[in-house]
């Protein structure tokens, strides 16, 4: 059939579909489905949604269980119509109600969300029930995520994992992934490596990119299979063609480790770049890191400054502590001591074990901001409790000094005692004072 054959034929079942809606009045709520499907899907012409809406109310009021169903969806996304979500949930339960297996998933998770209708985890897990009992496998998967975390039943990690294998069992790449990483981890399972990347290979076959992570990653490091550097690249490289943000990020880390040299980092700053557009922080953090080892920062310093200030929006703590150093050394941007501290400190509370270091430092000096010894010592205890051995030392110089916390000289000489087993030089000089690293 030519083009304009199909485009006739599909016009004349449109007109068909509205002679007999308009033909039967109220005793064929079919063809009026019929009609709404078509004008939805702009069948025969420009897609008509509003129209659509009007067919799938009247079919829906008739009891048209999958007019119901469309009528809802429509309210929930605002699509011909203003969106209203209290009456999609209405419109769900009405076909869920009916025996519409997505009819009862969306409206278990209106429930769970709080999507027009109050959060209910109990409700929710009744619909879902209700969804996989009909074989919605999504649905199978939140239940296992419910019995899991105990959202709206009791705690069952078990029965949480039989649905998940129920959904595995039925195709469902996510719960595959979810099997895999639990045992993978051990988490409420046996640790079993193989059985991981079995699921992880499952969910890669059916072209699943976060599973192709896992499984590249298992078959870097040799986890639950023979280490195969070069499968894993292939599998990273199969993820990142979806466009996974990952996937892209392990094959710069991947450049960076396996090979060599300038063209290496060229590769890898390639893909970091990639995967930082993506929002991946730790790719902008190792971008920057590239940008500012091998080129003149000042060539790139807009570039720099805008992966480390991506990274840091996001709260990455390596990416708050670069952007500080950036602007305490007057890398790439004009020299601020006080924001270089502001941002130190931001590092320190997001908890960067080289940032509570540097921040005790420059509050013990006053350095970019004004002298807080109290404050100073705090966070050297916190670097020092995280295991950094400059910041034991400085602590330990506090105590003996009773710099910002009474003096102690027997648990400073223990702090100095562990800074010098980390490699940390011993302290001969009683009046030596903590440096910046």
């Amino acid at each position: 059939m030519t083009a304009l054959g199909l485009l006739l034929s599909l016009t004349l079942l449109v007109d068909l579909a509205a002679e007999s809606a308009s033909t039967h009045g109220g005793d064929d709520p079919a063809a009026w489905y019929a009609l709404a499907r078509a004008l939805d899907q702009g069948e025969s012409g420009p897609a008509d949604p509003a129209a659509a809406v009007g067919w799938y109310h009247r079919a829906a009021e008739s009891g048209h269980i999958e007019a119901q169903y469309c009528l809802a969806v429509s309210l929930h996304r605002g699509e011909g119509c203003q969106s209203d979500p209290a009456q999609a949930v209405a419109w769900y339960r009405r076909a869920a109600e009916g025996g519409h297996r997505s009819a009862a998933f969306n409206l278990g998770c209106c429930h769970a969300e709080g999507t027009g209708t109050p959060i209910d985890q109990a409700e929710a897990v009744r619909w879902f029930r209700r969804a996989a009992d009909l074989g919605c496998t999504d649905a199978m998967f939140n239940l296992g995520g419910a019995y899991r975390g105990g959202a709206g039943v009791q705690r069952d990690p078990l029965q949480g994992f039989t649905w998940w294998r129920a959904a595995a069992d039925a195709g469902h790449v996510r719960a595959m992934l979810a099997l895999g990483l639990a045992h993978e981890h051990g988490d409420g399972v046996e640790i079993d490596p193989v059985e991981a990347v079995t699921r992880y290979r499952a969910a890669s076959d059916l072209g699943y990119a976060p599973a192709m992570v896992c499984l590249g990653c298992c078959l870097y490091e040799g986890i639950g299979t023979l280490r195969d550097r070069l499968a894993a690249r292939v599998w990273y490289e199969r993820a990142a063609g979806l466009a996974d943000r990952e996937a892209r990020f392990n094959l710069g880390v991947y450049a960076e480790s396996e090979g060599h040299g300038p063209v290496a980092r060229r590769e890898a700053l390639g893909w970091h770049r990639q995967a930082a557009q993506q929002g991946h922080p730790e790719a902008c953090v190792r971008a920057a890191e590239i940008l500012l080892i091998d080129q003149d920062p000042w060539d790139d310093r807009g570039e720099v400054l805008a992966l480390l200030s991506r990274a840091a929006d996001l709260d990455h703590p390596p990416a708050v502590r670069l952007l500080a150093a950036c602007h305490r050394n007057g890398t790439g941007v004009e020299m601020d001591s006080e924001e270089g501290a502001r941002l130190m400190i931001r590092a320190a509370g997001l908890g960067d074990r080289t940032a509570c270091h540097i921040a005790g430092l420059l509050l013990l000096h006053g350095d970019g901001i004004p002298a807080d010894p109290v404050a100073g010592a705090r966070w050297l205890h916190r670097a020092a409790a995280m295991g950094d051995p400059g910041a034991a030392h400085a602590y330990g110089c506090c105590l003996r000094d009773g710099t910002g916390i009474g003096a102690d000289p027997s648990a400073a000489a223990t702090w100095f005692a562990l800074a010098a087993s980390a490699g940390q030089p011993a302290v001969s000089d009683p009046e030596s004072q903590p440096l910046l690293p």
